[in-house]
């Protein structure tokens, strides 16, 4: 391999002179050690063939990335500076006359370096790529632990943990005790991107080995499918194909992933369905879910693990935030009746008080124009506004009988020297 052939091959040939690099160097260089799946070229630069340089060459060496690197030869005896691409981007300077183990020393320097070059960046972006992912676990567990409402709560779980997943659909199961009928898994929710307008109807089932959300929920263990028609026959579970035929769906790859409280305990299901490779891909065949859908991997269990456990977590706050709502909705109405028992002419007067004034609230809530039109009132400030209403006499629970069931406004003692001021 004579020197003169590489430089002249750079111009003229491109293509060409990368291959026999590649040829010549192979075991040299252990590039089938290399991580990238792309090229990493060597541009040897001789400038007395400068003149051979057409456009494409030119701009090519003009702006090489992190997988190209420049060795310049410096071959011309009267051209001893480099004109043909900036300093910068050159990894090594050559001066003829060349020896071949200098050549190939410089080509192995170089893709030495360009591996390196590449491993820090993939190894920068993969971790910034995970830097992402904490960042988004965090603001999906800020989101999930601010949320009152239970139903939206529900929502948010299934549609985050679909959005880290990159999942067409999904469904939630919820455990649901029952000390006389036993337990049952309740079907929550589901969501779909390719039915859209998918109708629901919640519905419990029975919690059983044979199906895959009983078998997560008694056993607490992720179950994963790569194919859900393709369930190997020695296992409990098996894949119920209802959903599929009415709906004319193709369920593939699914994750099973049990939600389990504080106390480990198994508290509802997450079924994760059709993990896409494009997110905006809408699986309308079986042949575009042949080609779109994808496994789930080890990367996509710890993921959804970690969402699982705050959702969980979410779920069992939300819980607990309802049944203070509740004792505290039982102590209103038993503030009421005390109120109403001690005074019964007014019965029913705090219930109307609180009807009317939630509902003049209402009204302005409808508003958009006039001096009303910037008030709003939230879910918050109604249920406020109620309590107000029925507990706006509780101050009666203090006055004596005698003061609050007298026929008139006045005793008749009172009344008398009234008279006789007047």
């Amino acid at each position: 391999m004579s020197y003169n052939y590489w430089s002249y091959s750079v111009f003229n040939n491109r293509k060409r002179v990368i291959w026999i690099i590649y040829l010549n160097t192979l075991n040299i260089l252990n590039l089938e050690n290399i991580k990238t799946g792309e090229d990493l070229n060597i541009f040897l630069i001789n400038n007395k063939f400068a003149d051979c340089m057409n456009k494409e060459m030119s701009e090519l060496i003009a702006c090489p990335d992190y997988s190209s690197a420049i060795i310049f030869i410096n071959g011309g005896q009267k051209q001893k500076s480099n004109k043909i691409c900036d300093d910068e981007k050159v990894f090594f300077y050559l001066k003829e006359p060349i020896e071949e183990y200098e050549l190939l020393k410089a080509i192995k320097s170089g893709f030495n370096y360009l591996n390196s070059t590449y491993e820090c960046k993939w190894l920068y972006s993969k971790v910034d790529y995970q830097t992402r992912e904490l960042s988004s676990l965090n603001e999906i567990g800020m989101t999930l632990s601010s949320e009152q409402d239970y139903d939206k709560l529900l929502d948010l779980i299934l549609s985050k943990s679909r959005e880290v997943t990159n999942c067409d659909a999904g469904s939630l199961y919820l455990l649901e005790e029952n000390d006389d009928t036993g337990n049952r898994l309740i079907f929550k929710l589901v969501q779909n991107d390719t039915l859209a307008n998918l109708e629901f109807e919640e519905y419990s089932l029975p919690i059983t080995r044979t199906s895959l959300a009983g078998y997560v929920t008694l056993t607490g263990e992720f179950l994963n499918l790569e194919d859900a028609y393709k369930i190997p026959k020695d296992v409990d579970y098996t894949f119920n194909k209802t959903f599929d035929k009415k709906f004319n769906y193709r369920t593939k790859s699914m994750l099973m992933v049990p939600m389990k409280d504080h106390r480990n305990k198994t508290i509802g299901v997450l079924q994760l369905i059709n993990r896409k490779k494009s997110k905006d891909v809408i699986l309308a065949s079986d042949s575009v879910v042949e080609n779109e859908v994808i496994p789930f991997n080890e990367k996509t269990f710890g993921l959804i693990s970690s969402l699982a456990s705050q959702a969980a977590v979410s779920i069992e706050n939300n819980l607990l935030y309802q049944s203070i709502q509740n004792l505290f909705e039982g102590f209103v109405k038993a503030s009421v009746l005390t109120i109403e028992q001690r005074d019964p002419t007014t019965c029913g007067h705090s219930e109307r008080v609180s009807v009317l004034t939630v509902g003049l609230a209402e009204v302005v809530n409808r508003t958009t124009s006039g001096k009303y039109g910037d008030i709003h009132f939230t879910s918050d400030h109604l249920r406020e506004l109620r309590y107000a209403g029925l507990l706006h006499d509780f101050g009666k629970v203090g006055v004596r009988e005698g003061v609050l069931v007298k026929a008139d406004k006045l005793y008749p003692g009172d009344l008398e020297y009234m008279t006789l001021l007047i």
